[in-house]
């Protein structure tokens, strides 16, 4: 199986990679990134690319899998309108380009309170995410919501809002929360991997 990876410098999405580089089933995982991802690896293919035009990168798409890890905050972004750029364009962009060019699989990753009625901004373009993923048709689509999470990042000078895994079983599994994105009915909580 062929995977691709976006968002793989952020926390969550680095895990993602670790965690699918260490499937021998995984033939190999395709990232795109805007910065080097510092990890190195026979499997691990990486490509620097400007989101603003994923469009002109569609081969890099030829996968079986993408996993979309792509997110931000508000403040990170400057405004709202860039947020949903990031949060929703992209990841639409990139769903659309990977079921063009073949993909079976989809796995957004999203939030608790996901819904495209919702009051609350960043929880509207979630949900607004899933339904327009929905309407793509992939066979299998998935949302994960990562829980027992922490928002600190220390790394930075501010504080921002990045998944921390903190809650592993004795299995080395992340619980993650999924839907199916076709049907739309919550599944209970599952190991992620």
């Amino acid at each position: 199986m062929k995977a691709m990876v976006l968002g793989a410098t952020g926390l969550t999405g680095h895990l993602v990679v670790q965690g699918l580089l260490a499937r021998e089933e995984i033939e190999s995982v395709t990232v795109l990134v805007r910065r080097p991802l510092e990890l190195e690896h026979p499997r691990l293919i990486q490509h620097q690319v400007d989101f603003d035009s994923l469009d002109s990168h569609a081969d890099l798409f030829a996968v079986d899998a993408l996993i979309c890890c792509l997110g931000t905050t508000i403040r990170t972004a400057g405004s709202q309108a860039r947020f949903r750029e990031v949060d929703y364009g992209y990841p639409l962009a990139a769903a659309r380009l990977a079921r063009e060019q073949g993909a079976r699989a989809l796995i957004l990753m999203s939030a608790i309170g996901a819904s495209s009625s919702s009051t609350i901004f960043y929880n509207r373009v979630k949900g607004e995410l899933e339904d327009a993923v929905r309407e793509l048709v992939i066979p299998t689509c998935r949302s994960i919501i990562p829980v027992c999470c922490s928002a600190t990042d220390r790394s930075t000078e501010r504080v921002r809002s990045s998944v921390r895994w903190r809650c592993r079983l004795s299995t080395g599994c992340c619980l993650a929360h999924w839907t199916n994105i076709a049907r739309s009915r919550p599944k209970p909580w599952r190991p992620l991997w």
